[in-house]
């Protein structure tokens, strides 16, 4: 909606915040935000800002999923570590809220996210066979609870729909199997590949 009708993003945005009792309550310095968007949409008879304010809403739509997807490590994989400690850094704040919108705090879960493959190319599916992503036996995630991988679609951040509803890897994955020097490799794909267990497989369409 902020791409196609900003302005009306802004008006739900406004509504949203001031009518809202699921919003906790707010700090003065946060409650100047929605006070100067009242002011804005006041009467809302002024038509000679909107473009201003259409092109501003896009441009920090723009930075929000520039500095999430700016955020690669060597690897291509993007990983925050103030999830729900963000202090003043507003801008990590919305770009965590617009790719993951339920998250715990560093202490509790870690989130590894990836767009593109290890020579950078798009994650899209085209590539013949899928994709394997192996974690050594000297580094199989240590968790507490679980690890677990899934695939989402990049824009919306949904799951992918597949013919055998799967939508998930994990270490209690039933019958999960290791490779011969321990390591385990999940195979993200189309179609199953040959020899791989179904345990092992992440269908992705």
């Amino acid at each position: 909606l902020i791409s196609t009708a900003p302005i009306e993003f802004l008006r739900q945005t406004q509504r949203a915040v001031g009518n809202s009792a699921r919003v906790p309550p707010l700090t003065n310095r946060q409650r100047a935000l929605p006070t100067a968007f009242d002011r804005t949409f006041a009467g809302g008879t002024d038509l000679t800002r909107w473009p201003a304010l259409a092109e501003g809403a896009r441009s920090a739509h723009s930075a929000l999923i520039g500095n999430y997807l700016g955020r690669r490590d060597r690897n291509n994989w993007i990983h925050f570590t103030n999830i729900g400690k963000w202090g003043d850094n507003v801008l990590d704040r919305a770009s965590l809220t617009e790719f993951i919108q339920f998250g715990n705090s560093i202490s509790t879960a870690a989130y590894y996210h990836a767009f593109r493959d290890g020579t950078g190319a798009p994650l899209d599916g085209s590539r013949p066979g899928g994709y394997v992503l192996t974690f050594p036996a000297s580094a199989i995630p240590e968790a507490s609870r679980f690890w677990s991988l899934t695939a989402y679609t990049p824009n919306s951040i949904e799951m992918i729909p597949n013919p055998i509803n799967k939508y998930v890897v994990a270490g209690y994955t039933p019958g999960l199997v290791r490779n011969r020097d321990g390591s385990i490799s999940i195979h993200i794909a189309r179609v199953r590949p040959p020899g791989v267990p179904e345990a092992n497989w992440l269908p992705v369409g």
